[in-house]
């Protein structure tokens, strides 16, 4: 907790914290992390959940996808991780990121309203409990039932972490190159991201968003058409679902 712009350390409850580490350890022994990969793994993630919180604290909002690009990528040359290690990475850097800025959030919320800290723990306590059951639910359900990765379930983010974790050996030339074509993107006014997602986007999810984009171009009263385009959107939704289910 922070009292008068100074850290409290005084409901720090160190057990706690000695025994989750402690279970965290085995974990990552179980999945193959060496003891100086742990280390890495815990330091890197704590500092980018300073810089996680430093930010959302500015801006409002929790950058957690590129921190954990960033404690991936020298772990490949580092260590070696196979693909299992580099998820298992990726999600706890995000975690820890997410979990230390929604916890810092709350209490400052609970603190404006005048909530005892102690009640905010507890609730936050139950949330993480709560969540992690309905995403291991969720996750187990997409794995097993729903085409997970497939056109059917497409998410851009995760298609372009796949690429990291895929790659072994790093290319330089290559690297040199995409940093090249990305800063003329930039220098276009053209943002690489979405560049990117076009890249990984199938062809048969690609070619209806160009033509959306090419009929928006061309319709000068958009806000006439709103109510149709939402329609299109919530209609595909619901065929992306069927058509999965089927």
């Amino acid at each position: 907790t922070v009292k008068n712009n100074l850290l409290d350390f005084s409901k720090i409850n160190f057990i706690q914290i000695v025994l989750l580490i402690g279970a965290f350890m085995l974990f990552l022994f179980e999945a193959g992390f060496s003891l100086v990969s742990q280390i890495y793994l815990m330091i890197t993630a704590l500092l980018c959940a300073y810089q996680i919180v430093h930010i959302a604290g500015k801006i409002g909002l929790a950058l957690l996808g590129r921190f954990a690009t960033f404690v991936m990528v020298p772990g490949l040359l580092l260590f070696g991780f196979n693909a299992l290690q580099i998820t298992i990475l990726a999600i706890f850097v995000e975690l820890v990121g997410g979990v230390a800025t929604d916890a810092l959030f709350s209490y400052k919320a609970a603190q404006m309203a005048d909530v005892h800290e102690d009640k905010v723990y507890n609730f936050q306590v139950f949330g993480l409990v709560v969540s992690s059951l309905a995403m291991g639910l969720t996750i187990w359900f997409l794995c097993t039932y729903f085409q997970f990765g497939s056109e059917q379930l497409f998410a851009q983010r995760a298609q372009a972490r796949a690429l990291l974790i895929q790659i072994n050996t790093f290319d330089f030339y290559a690297i040199g190159v995409g940093m090249l074509f990305g800063y003329l993107l930039k220098f276009m006014k053209i943002n690489p991201f979405f560049v990117l997602g076009g890249l990984l986007m199938p062809l048969s999810l690609s070619l209806p968003l160009i033509v959306g984009g090419a009929v928006a171009l061309v319709v000068k009263k958009k806000e006439q058409y709103e109510s149709f385009a939402s329609g299109v959107y919530a209609a595909n939704a619901l065929t992306m679902i069927l058509s999965v289910l089927l």
